[in-house]
């Protein structure tokens, strides 16, 4: 009797009883081989999702391509950034391991994609423009161990909203926060190191953004300065906008240029003559400010809103840039002959 075997779509008809066991060995061996061939391509799919390499002596680099994981490790600076060219908008979270201690410059710049970024506690730099136009993430953390920001760093990150700066920062670069118009937080655990950070400008100063400072996860309303700070740096408060009061310690000698520029719900605040020096737009937009503010050295702010004459102390020595600005319901000002720099 005539038997047909139907094989991917081939027949063939054994008329011999002979044949069969022969022809069904064939099948078999065929399914087998066409088994291990999708195993092999699996396999090499598989191994291909992982693409890798170094990023600077003793450092490594791996991007999953199917969770879009790229991870940073090994114990050295990061000096180059080979996946930038080629696999940037691919990726969507950041692991950088414990050893690795800095980031490069533009290292994950224009990764458009990106959307979490884990930095382990050896880090301590962020090279310039390291994160610019990351434009989907939202959060980043700062650990510990960070001492410098680059400038531009995390410049036109537009849906940025909260920042957390750790307690080794002692510089922020040039326009590090330079437009991320989203920011609504900054985080804080010491307000001494805040107090000390440089601010290359204001744009290096979240908070110009962000208006909202938290100290262990609180709103800071009513600021109390610690005895340990002598110096307040310019922009250190910029726009600060949730600031009540503010307490400063005798400690402290001098304030940076618009350190409380805009702190427009600020409304009690008393400079202790400790303070000699004070620069310029220290107080300006603080409107809800309405007496003078100064102390035996300085004169360092009028409200706008004050009217008529007046009359600076004597004995004051200096009077701030920007002290009458906006003060146009001023008649008159008497300068005593102590000013001796204005």
């Amino acid at each position: 009797m005539d038997v047909t075997y139907w094989y991917i779509g081939i027949s063939h008809s054994l008329k011999d009883d002979k044949e069969r066991p022969f022809y069904i060995n064939y099948v078999h061996m065929k399914k087998h081989l066409f088994l291990l061939f999708v195993l092999l391509v699996s396999t090499t799919l598989s191994q291909a999702a992982i693409v890798n390499g170094t990023c600077g002596d003793n450092l490594t680099w791996s991007l999953n391509t199917k969770d879009s994981t790229l991870t940073i490790e090994g114990s050295s600076d990061m000096t180059s950034h080979p996946w930038i060219e080629e696999y940037k908008l691919r990726i969507r979270t950041i692991i950088i391991k414990q050893g690795v201690t800095s980031i490069g410059s533009y290292a994950f710049s224009d990764c458009s994609n990106l959307i979490s970024v884990t930095i382990s506690n050896s880090v301590t730099n962020i090279g310039e423009w390291a994160f610019s136009l990351c434009s989907n993430l939202t959060s980043i953390e700062i650990p510990n161990s960070v001492i410098n920001i680059g400038q531009d760093a995390f410049n036109r990150c537009y849906k940025l909203l909260s920042v957390t700066i750790g307690n080794s920062v002692s510089s922020i670069g040039w326009s590090a926060f330079y437009d991320c118009s989203s920011l609504n937080s900054v985080y804080i655990s010491d307000i001494a190191v805040w107090c000390s950070i440089v601010f290359r400008d204001i744009d290096a100063n979240p908070l110009k953004y962000a208006h909202h400072l938290y100290y262990h996860n609180e709103l800071l309303t009513n600021l109390v300065i610690p005895n340990s700070v002598t110096r307040i740096e310019d922009y250190t408060f910029y726009k600060c906008t949730c600031l009540n009061s503010v307490e400063i310690p005798n400690s402290v000698t001098s304030i940076g240029e618009r350190a409380f520029n805009g702190c427009n719900n600020l409304a009690s605040i008393e400079i202790p003559n400790s303070i000699t020096d004070i620069g310029d737009w220290t107080f300006s937009g603080c409107s809800s400010l309405i007496s003078p503010i100064y102390n035996e050295h300085v004169f360092a702010y009028m409200p706008k809103t004050y009217l008529g004459a007046y009359s600076i102390p004597d004995g004051i020595e200096s009077i701030a840039g920007g002290a009458f600005g906006a003060c146009d319901k001023i008649s008159s000002i008497t300068i005593p002959q102590s000013i001796i720099s204005i």
